[in-house]
């Protein structure tokens, strides 16, 4: 982000040190894209904020995704290699120098006759993956323009994080977290 922008980081990092007396900070354990809404992790000390790096690929991420069209299939794998333009845009390149492998999971749970809402899990953590993938298969998410949307019927990007299971640092347990499907992410 820039400096001084309003961001979910920023505002708890500012709640968390008004609450503690300024004692303490807040930590950012992974990313979500600022357009996206869902579940957010963040650590309270640098040692958690390490635990929960270091195991993040063991972490389960799974997306709710409003979609324009539908997929050629009800469920499939996306595999590609994306690189970073200049612009902070993501897309899709040949395998090359710099090129990330990025793999997406997807499900498609209800159809519609302009729009279908998928199931998300990623295997890797891109930076715009979901949007850049989606849009590569022909079914860029609702709202996102810089990825070739053409619709925006609830005037916000349809992506939402909905589901997290990962190790709690102190005790080794798995952790779930989960939120239902947005009210607005409707296909009809």
């Amino acid at each position: 982000g820039h400096p001084g922008e309003d961001t979910l980081y920023r505002r708890l990092q500012t709640f968390v040190h008004t609450t503690s007396g300024g004692r303490d900070r807040v930590f950012i354990v992974h990313r979500l894209d600022r357009e996206a809404s869902g579940i957010m992790l963040f650590a309270l000390s640098p040692a958690v904020q390490d635990k929960l790096q270091s195991s993040w690929p063991s972490t389960e991420k799974r997306y709710w995704a409003l979609v324009e069209g539908s997929p050629p299939q009800e469920e499939g794998t996306i595999q590609s290699w994306l690189r970073e333009s200049s612009a902070y845009k993501a897309y899709s390149v040949p395998e090359g120098p710099d090129a990330k492998l990025a793999v997406t999971h997807y499900r498609v749970r209800k159809t519609g006759p302009a729009r279908s809402l998928l199931e998300v899990r990623i295997a890797t953590g891109r930076k715009n993956q979901i949007r850049v993938q989606l849009s590569d298969l022909g079914c860029p998410i609702v709202g996102d323009r810089r990825y070739g949307a053409r619709t925006d019927p609830i005037h916000r990007l349809g992506l939402h994080a909905c589901l997290l299971v990962f190790t709690h640092p102190e005790s080794g347990e798995r952790v779930r977290l989960q939120l239902p499907v947005p009210g607005a992410f409707r296909v009809g």
